[in-house]
């Protein structure tokens, strides 16, 4: 009897142990993260290289083919559910600058000159 009443004794010890919280976050540092800020804080990022798109990795580092160093993947935040047939293209605007790509809105109307 002695020796079942040790063995409760040390299994409700452990329970009381394992089961105490320790939290890693306190509540005023949640409630000021956002949806956002906070996957993007547990999320996995990957790498990838910016010269062969097959290369993905979990934790920076070079290319294996070519050396170069590993880019983080930055998620958009537009999703892709447009009512489009075709994915979009989405340039940065800072690198539409660089490139200087304008644009301007579709006219409808006739060829001027004939393409032969």
């Amino acid at each position: 009897m002695k020796y079942l009443t040790y063995i409760l004794t040390a299994i409700l010890f452990l329970l009381v142990v394992a089961c105490q919280q320790q939290p890693s976050e306190t509540m005023e540092e949640a409630s000021q993260d956002t949806a956002v800020e906070h996957a993007e804080k547990h999320a996995d990022p990957n790498y990838v290289c910016p010269m062969h798109s097959q290369i993905v990795r979990g934790e920076p580092g070079s290319c294996p083919i070519c050396g170069m160093d590993l880019v983080k993947i930055e998620q958009d935040d537009e999703s892709d559910s447009d009512d489009n047939e075709y994915p979009a293209v989405r340039i940065k605007p800072h690198v539409a600058q660089n490139m200087g790509l304008r644009t301007t809105k579709v006219k409808r109307g006739f060829l001027d000159k004939k393409i032969k």
